[in-house]
């Protein structure tokens, strides 16, 4: 019976996602012992105990992971009015560059002074 074998037979009951995980344990353990000395079978136990203490981290994360999305919300709505103010600044900048531009032509064009005088 291999490792994966062992795990789904001892917690039967237990949903795909979650026994998937303790499959992914067991793995990461055989190839951890395997690189440092000889291999040593999971008892459904400590995958028990793993799987446990992987919840709990993963509860402890979910608050900071909603808190962290509704900064970046809130920051990204901060940046969208930051980012539209300068877009309006440079267009009435643009305009009264574009204003001043043509008022000087215009006043340069009209003290021209007809040639051959």
């Amino acid at each position: 019976m291999s490792e994966d074998e062992k795990a789904e037979a001892a917690a039967p009951s237990l949903d795909p996602r979650t026994a998937e995980v303790l499959r992914f344990l067991d793995r990461a353990k055989g190839t951890i012992a395997k690189t440092e000395g000889p291999s040593r079978s999971a008892s459904a136990a400590n995958l028990a105990r793993e799987l446990r203490a992987l919840r709990e981290g993963l509860s402890q994360t979910t608050p900071n992971i909603e808190a962290t999305a509704q900064s970046l919300d809130s920051t990204a709505r901060v940046l969208e009015r930051v980012v539209t103010m300068a877009g309006e600044r440079q267009a009435d900048l643009q305009r009264a560059v574009s204003e001043a531009i043509d008022s000087s032509v215009q006043k340069v064009t009209s003290r021209r002074v007809p040639a051959g005088r």
